[in-house]
């Protein structure tokens, strides 16, 4: 959210109104309405009509009494409505003009009737958070394709179904050697730089370089039981069907540049692994291997194509946010920048090595948080305005992919 983003203060007249409205960082309004005297007029002729409507006076049928009587009987109700009826119409007046709506009816700070006269007229003040500005997007500059999915090979489907024979193996516990190439460990990581955060905690691994980025196999090689050792790592150095790290996000670095790690050796195992048949199959309720095979397939090709969805939708909103910075809403900001500190800190046990400790560490997590939420905030706000520009109908599945393509073809504006 920079400076350049907000506008200057900007003046609308009319032969009743003169609005200002200075915008602020994180999509907060000043409104300042001055009310002519002919259209404060107007609304004490509408306040006193409304009061009259709602009172009885003996002698006379409910809201026909005479308005001069009303006047003298009801003046403080009158002069209350009144001055209501100024705010309103000045503030309605006012964001009607502006285009400058609120971002929804508790978005409205402060609601100030500072001036209000038949002669001199009224002022009013308004303070309140509204909606992002969104530019126009050339669609046709867009430059992101779609991601296709990757090609599953029969290696990728026997190492998914190797995956799944790990988690009924019978394993005996190795506490009087190092790691041994084959052995399989239960391993801690942690990033321990900006920003210091548990990525996993007791992942069973094995220990070989089919199952393990190349990194961290080297590594592992020799550590002891309980033994922590710190290592750069480039964290998108991953073989997608391994699964070894789940992709972290950080606003301060790019995917591919090292970063410093902590690795510990939870637990090292000897492991004997069931034989994959058709008695194996009916545990997942699959009469046969060679039927198990093709769902993993199926699975993982579901799998491939909802990465490739994914990495086309990162890549678009990435080069959206990039080539079109736009204002956030502060309440919207801050509340999901509060709600995903939350659900870090709870998914994290610091007793276990999991970050951040310290309070630099927390700021700096908080300040990657932040970037992050402002790119997730500014990407939903300009991928809907490409919809709605271009009129785009697709499938939350298919958003991405469709809108790519669709761009790649629109028309030249005239």
């Amino acid at each position: 959210m920079t400076n350049q983003l907000l506008q200057d203060a900007q003046e609308i007249n009319t032969d009743t109104l003169a609005i200002k409205i200075t915008r602020k960082p994180g999509c907060q309004v000043i409104l300042d309405v001055t009310v002519q005297p002919t259209a404060v007029q107007a609304c004490f002729v509408k306040a006193l009509k409304n009061v009259t409507k709602a009172v009885s006076i003996p002698g006379f049928r409910k809201g026909k009494a005479p308005e001069a009587i009303v006047l003298k009987n009801y003046a403080s109700q009158v002069e209350q409505e009144w001055k209501d009826v100024v705010l309103q119409t000045a503030f309605h007046e006012g964001i009607t003009l502006t285009k400058a709506f609120p971002l929804s009816k508790n978005s409205i700070k402060r609601s100030q009737l500072k001036k209000c006269s038949k002669e001199e007229g009224a002022e009013a003040h308004f303070e309140y958070e509204t909606e992002p500005t969104i530019p126009t997007i050339d669609a046709q500059s867009l430059v992101t394709k779609p991601i296709l999915p990757r090609a599953i090979t029969p290696e990728d489907i026997e190492w998914e179904l190797k995956k799944h024979l790990m988690r009924h193996a019978t394993f005996t516990e190795v506490t009087d050697r190092p790691v041994q190439e084959n052995d399989y460990i239960e391993l801690d990581l942690d990033i321990i730089e900006n920003p210091a955060h548990n990525l996993f905690t007791n992942r069973l691994f094995q220990v070989s370089r089919d199952a393990m980025p190349s990194w961290a196999f080297e590594q592992v090689i020799g550590m002891q039981l309980n033994e922590a050792k710190e290592a750069k790592a480039i964290l998108d150095e991953i073989d997608e069907k391994r699964n070894f790290v789940p992709h972290v996000h950080t606003a301060d670095c790019k995917h591919d540049e090292p970063k410093l790690c902590r690795l510990m050796i939870s637990a090292i195992k000897q492991g004997t692994l069931p034989e994959a048949n058709d008695e194996f199959a009916k545990k997942y309720d699959i009469a046969t291997i060679a039927e198990m095979r093709q769902k993993i397939g199926e699975m993982l090709e579901r799998t491939a194509k909802e990465i490739a969805q994914d990495t086309t939708r990162s890549l678009l909103a990435e080069e959206l946010t990039r080539k079109y910075p736009i204002d956030i809403p502060q309440t919207l900001f801050t509340a999901e920048v509060a709600a995903r500190l939350q659900y870090v800190k709870k998914a994290v046990n610091p007793t276990e090595g999991a970050l951040p400790k310290t309070a630099e560490q927390e700021q700096q997590l908080k300040h990657t948080i932040e970037a992050i939420v402002h790119d997730f905030l500014s990407s939903m706000y300009l991928l809907n305005q490409v919809i709605q520009q271009h009129k785009f109908t697709v499938t939350q599945e298919e958003l991405l992919n469709e809108v790519t393509y669709e761009t790649s073809y629109l028309p030249p504006e005239h």
